[in-house]
């Protein structure tokens, strides 16, 4: 499954927010793929550049694979 999120900014985006952003839409994605919403096992983020004010981000998380009590998501961040 994968959804698309569009963040329209007003400000500049942090990098402890956009790995908050990326939490949750992980979690929505794994949720709308029919599992339960739990907490973050691990969160690997790698930032290959910024983002400016007025930019719009797009969150695309797919859910990879989901056991019993386990999933196994991932989010691709593109600028607009």
């Amino acid at each position: 499954l994968t959804l698309t999120l569009t963040l329209t900014l007003t400000l500049t985006l942090t990098s402890g927010c956009l790995a908050s952003a990326i939490d949750v839409a992980t979690t929505v994605a794994i949720v709308a793929d029919g599992g339960w919403p739990g907490v973050s096992v691990s969160l690997g983020v790698t930032y290959l550049a910024g983002c400016a004010a007025a930019e719009e981000v797009r969150l695309v998380p797919t859910v990879l694979r989901r056991g019993g009590s386990m999933a196994y998501a991932e989010c691709k961040v593109r600028l607009s």
